[in-house]
């Protein structure tokens, strides 16, 4: 009885100290966030040190302890952003992340004690562990090509309304999908082409190589669905901008 006693205050207490730092991660991102993109001019002592308050309950903070997985998949979304702005600052300033060596899969943040690099974050506990495909569109890469970082944290309460928005929102974006009428011959054909998010991560949306279209499909109007081809032959992916996101 004492120890189940013990356990559940453990849970509470860490509950909620999760949202006590997520109340500073949510001030940091205020800050310096808007919907065009991240404005790393903003960054002065005060940010800074949001930051790394942040960054240390994350290196101190156990995961598995926090009391669902709802919130799990919130914390490690957060943690990774927080892992990419982190490696950026480190290098600022800079306009490519490509010119940061070993950004991707060398340099590591600390999660719950253990070291990580943003490909292990992502391939080796994001995907694997909750299998959400929906969760590619919250995952920020700190550049252009990919999804923007919203200006709020993620919260396990609130994460499937997030993920669906985010998901709706890259598929109806023309930096991610683009869809080009050409005529010819008296004919009008549609040029579909998509982000290599899709190319690269293909079977997390369905067993099939071409699965990811009929998830686009199912995200999007049904006049613009009918564009969408079901063979992954019939489109092409666009070129990855690895330009840094960055707003004056």
């Amino acid at each position: 009885m004492k120890k189940t006693l013990i356990l559940i205050i453990l849970l509470l207490n860490q509950n909620i100290m999760a949202e006590t730092e997520n109340s500073s991660y949510a001030q940091l991102l205020q800050k310096i966030v808007t919907h065009e993109g991240v404005r790393w001019s903003q960054f002065g002592q005060e940010e800074r040190k949001l930051l790394l308050d942040y960054m240390n309950w994350l290196a101190t903070t156990i995961p598995s302890t926090l009391s669902n997985s709802k919130d799990q998949l919130a914390f490690w979304i957060n943690a990774h952003n927080a892992c990419v702005m982190k490696l950026i600052l480190n290098h600022w300033p800079i306009e490519n992340a490509m010119d940061i060596p070993g950004f991707r899969d060398q340099l590591k943040c600390n999660i719950g004690g253990t070291e990580h690099s943003l490909v292990e974050l992502e391939s080796g506990i994001l995907r694997p562990l909750f299998r959400e495909p929906r969760a590619h569109f919250a995952l920020w890469w700190g550049v252009r090509g990919g999804p923007r970082l919203l200006p709020v944290p993620y919260e396990g309460k609130k994460i499937d309304q997030l993920l669906e928005e985010r998901t709706k929102h890259f598929v109806t974006d023309s930096n991610f999908l683009r869809i080009e009428e050409i005529k010819s011959d008296k004919k009008t054909k549609n040029v579909v082409k998509i982000s290599p998010l899709f190319d690269w991560f293909k079977y997390d949306f369905g067993k099939r190589q071409s699965d990811f279209l009929l998830f686009i499909r199912k995200n999007v109007d049904k006049t613009l669905a009918k564009k969408i081809p079901t063979r992954i032959s019939d489109v092409s992916f666009l070129a990855f901008d690895w330009t840094v996101d960055n707003v004056p």
